[in-house]
């Protein structure tokens, strides 16, 4: 499904606009992002607030079903995903200047995702590149009450994953990170962690119902303030 010469081809790409809904669309085999967020391209470094995006379906998306690379004010809701070439939600700034700040991703159900885990690991929600825009900022990210029914398939870069596999741990420290309420039935049978936090200031993680035959459910590293299990 994940072809890089394609993947600059989503179905709607933002480019720091203000104010914008998007609702009630059929997003149908794109070669990139189901909706791709990022800031003003000639200079400014605008970036996009106040987007919404809700009540839309995401079906056989190249690459991720959302991408949020540059962006304040987000809300990803009640949307139906399934057949994701790539991770359900990445942030991932590609430049120290870029960001998150108040991203919510709720109550969005979800089936298969990571079909294109022979190429690259992939998450349900990633926020961690290592090298890109290290010094970037995101904060304030909520991830509740999602349902996955799917996950990824089987492959080397994803071993047995959970549907709930999650890394966010960027190098830089994340702030207000809230990953709570979220189910699955796509049981984790690999010897890792499900979900993966690192470098966190302010952390709340609970109640996500994940099936596992082995592995842990949490590993947190190097975080302050976390409340939950």
């Amino acid at each position: 499904m994940y072809n890089s010469s394609n993947e600059g081809q989503p179905g709607i790409g933002i480019y720091g606009a203000l104010r914008v809904e998007i609702t009630g669309n059929t997003f149908l085999h794109t070669w990139g992002d189901g909706v791709y967020v990022g800031d003003e391209p000639t200079g400014t470094g605008t970036w996009a607030n106040y987007l919404w995006v809700h009540a839309n379906t995401f079906d056989y998306i190249g690459r991720n079903a959302f991408t949020v690379n540059a962006a304040q004010n987000v809300w990803l809701q009640t949307n139906s995903i399934d057949h994701v070439g790539g991770s359900v939600l990445d942030i991932e700034p590609d430049t120290d200047t870029q960001g998150v700040d108040a991203l919510t991703m709720s109550g969005n159900t979800v089936g298969t995702w990571g079909m294109s885990s022979s190429q690259y690991t992939m998450h349900f929600v990633a926020c961690a590149s290592q090298w890109e825009g290290p010094s970037s900022t995101v904060n304030g990210v909520t991830i509740t009450g999602n349902t996955v029914s799917g996950g990824p398939p089987n492959t080397a870069n994803n071993v047995n994953s959970g549907g709930l596999y999650t890394w966010i741990g960027k190098p830089a420290r994340q702030t207000a990170i809230v990953f709570t309420g979220n189910s699955t039935t796509h049981s984790h049978g690999g010897s890792d962690a499900v979900m993966r936090f690192e470098h966190c200031d302010g952390l709340t993680i609970g109640s996500n119902t994940q099936p596992k035959t082995a592995g842990t459910l949490y590993a947190v590293t190097d975080c302050t303030s976390v409340v939950g299990p």
